[in-house]
């Protein structure tokens, strides 16, 4: 019985369906982004999908509290301790330079020169890297780049070859500092 009554209620829609959907793939035929958008609209209208559901919904404290897993967030420091005493003694070293700890390869580096398919592919190898600390003028123009080699080097010595060639491709000098040889003033 409720089948019956389905059916019969959307009988006219239905109807309707096929002769709007063949007039989309007409319009589709010339106008292909305007056909694209008309398609996506009606397919969305007259098919609509369920949502699924998410497994952890983190949306109220409560439901924050009951996740499954017993990993948490906590803060720290952005910068180690050798760290912050080189950030200290190059604010002194380049007062009227900005001093900035920490930068993604992302923030400063970009790729030109082949198709956007290899421009993105080359930018991958460099977007999560990070430079400890990037020495900028007033108008944020790049003066150099500043690494501090410290036991999270160790055994790195590759990646630090290509940290600084990527660096030197994009025309930005890289200073390195040995932790036993930081400046102090």
């Amino acid at each position: 019985m409720p089948s019956e009554f389905v059916t019969k209620a959307f009988e006219p829609l239905l109807s309707l369906a096929i002769p709007v959907l063949f007039i989309i793939l007409l319009i589709k035929l010339f106008f292909w982004k305007t056909g694209d958008i008309l398609f996506f609209l009606l397919k969305k209208v007259i098919f609509p999908k369920e949502k699924k559901q998410k497994n952890i919904s983190l949306n109220t404290k409560d439901e924050f509290d009951r996740r499954l897993s017993t990993s948490y967030f906590y803060s720290k420091r952005p910068i180690s301790q050798v760290e912050q005493k080189l950030y200290y003694t190059l604010n002194r070293a380049v007062p009227d330079l900005l001093v900035l700890p920490q930068v993604a390869f992302s923030q400063f580096l970009g790729t030109r020169g082949g198709d956007p398919k290899e421009n993105w592919s080359l930018f991958c190898t460099a977007r999560q890297k990070v430079v400890d600390f990037l020495i900028c003028d007033k108008a944020f123009n790049i003066i150099c780049a500043i690494e501090l080699d410290d036991s999270s080097h160790d055994n790195k010595a590759e990646d630090d070859w290509k940290r600084d060639e990527i660096l030197k491709e994009a025309g930005i000098n890289c200073i390195r500092y040995e932790v036993n040889q930081v400046p102090t003033h």
